[in-house]
This record gives structure tokens, sequence and C-alpha cells, in this order.
């Protein structure tokens, strides 16, 4: 069994609230299998809203060290929902929001944002399809179509 600490995902304040609101939301082995991305969001000073920026942490699982944190320019906020791989693994793409969504992409070499996307609803969950030209998210009541260009 291997453990992993990412305590930089926030996951709930004693003294504001008992509940949680963040903590790990999304986790994604890339596609050779030797990095763990994992997503979440920063932490948050009013716990009644997901007003922090999204984060994603990615680890080298197998010796245990958190290689890169990216949080998402700070335009968009929210909680890291969901993570997928372009089919040649050269970028990911994270999903996820507060009361409004987003798709950010990721370059997987230089481990940076190249790209973000608004969505009209917090995004809970995607698909990327074959061609990576097309993602289908759901959330709060809606299913949208992103079509992709490079």
């Amino acid at each position: 069994m291997k453990t992993l600490d990412a305590p930089g995902h926030y996951t709930w304040d004693p003294r504001a609230r008992r509940h949680s609101i963040g903590g790990l939301r999304s986790l994604r082995f890339s596609p050779d299998g030797k990095q763990l991305y994992t997503g979440g969001i920063e932490k948050i000073g009013n716990v009644d809203h997901l007003g922090a920026p999204g984060r994603l942490e990615i680890f080298d699982w197998e010796k245990g060290e958190s290689l890169k944190v990216i949080k998402n320019g700070g335009s968009f906020k929210g909680l890291v929902e969901h993570i997928e791989f372009a089919p040649d693994g050269k970028w990911a793409v994270l999903g996820g929001g507060d009361h409004g969504g987003w798709l950010v992409f990721v370059d997987t070499q230089e481990m940076k944002i190249t790209r973000e996307l608004k969505a009209p609803m917090h995004i809970h969950e995607f698909n990327l399809n074959e061609a990576a030209d097309k993602i289908y998210a759901v959330g709060h009541d809606k299913l949208v179509r992103f079509d992709l260009q490079a």
C-alpha cells in the first residue's frame, strides 16, 4: 500500500464550520502511469462559497513526491471535479467550478495552463471523445458539448 499526503487541497475549517467543502475531488494517473494528478481547491476564506482557485497537484506517486501545484489562474474559481488526458498524453483537461463552471487545459510536459474556457454551469463530470475534439459535460441542470479546435 502507498500513501501520499496532499494537505494543500482544502478540506474543512474546524473553527469556522464543521463540514467538508473541498478535499480531493478528482484523480487520474497519467497515460504512462508515472504521475498521479489530483484535483481539488485551494484554501477557502469564506466557507459558504467556493471562492478560491481550483488546485491541481501532480505527484510522482512511486517516489511519493509532489512535482507541481497548478492553480487555475484566479479567473475561474472552485473545485476541480474531473480530469482527463488527451489520447497522446500531451495535455490534460480539468473541469469544475463554483457557482459557474470552467474547463482548464494543462500542457503535461511544461506542467502549465494553456487555456481556460468558461462553462454555463458548474461541471461535475465530462467525457473527452476519442478524437479529442469534443467534450461532453454535465452539471447543474445542463448537458453541454464543447467543440475543441487546435
